[in-house]
């Protein structure tokens, strides 16, 4: 995250920073609404062709709404020196570590042209770390069972199946929660 912290990056709709770009979503209890920033991830890079899209927003938020707003504001002073005031309060924050829990959820919003929106988050009130490894697990353990057998480079869904990939994570302990859809626009 520190590496990220006022960085440009590429997206399919321009270039964005590291912890720019503020938006507020409504997550999946015990987090509720929180604020959430932009954040430099593969999916970017493979979401226009795998879903053909033109524009992709990822977005980060920590369980601890203090260590958000403090990458949000050390991000507005630049790389540099926001990552060398971030090394001073790391110690600080190491102590605070212990309030909180593990959780962690991760959201998908899908708008169409006309502004309906469909909304679906997958995850836990503990052990979300451990759910971003989960897939490429799944996926190492079906390749050395030769139950799957993809070419080239693959995600965990197209390796696996969308629906299976979903179904191992629900048996591992997370729940996928779907909202109705809306007719918001992004």
């Amino acid at each position: 995250a520190a590496g990220q912290l006022g960085l440009p990056f590429p997206a399919p709709q321009g270039i964005l920073r590291g912890f720019h770009g503020r938006e507020i979503v409504d997550l999946p209890p015990p987090f509720g609404r929180r604020a959430v920033y932009d954040w430099e991830s593969p999916e970017l890079d493979l979401f226009p062709a795998l879903l053909g899209v033109r524009s992709v927003r990822v977005k980060v938020g920590f369980e601890a709404r203090l260590a958000t707003l403090s990458f949000a504001g050390l991000a507005r002073l630049g790389p540099r020196l926001g990552r060398t005031l971030l090394a001073g309060m790391t110690p600080l924050a190491r102590r605070l570590s212990f309030f909180g829990h593990s959780g962690g959820h991760v959201q998908v919003d899908l708008w169409a042209p006309g502004g309906t929106r469909a909304t679906a988050a997958l995850g836990a009130a503990s052990d979300g770390q451990r759910m971003a490894a989960l897939p490429a697990a799944f996926v190492a353990q079906a390749l050395g069972s030769g139950s799957c057998n993809p070419r080239g480079f693959a995600t965990a869904y197209e390796a696996l199946g969308a629906d299976a990939l979903i179904e191992r994570l629900a048996a591992a302990g997370y729940e996928l929660v779907s909202a109705p859809e809306t007719a918001d626009s992004p």
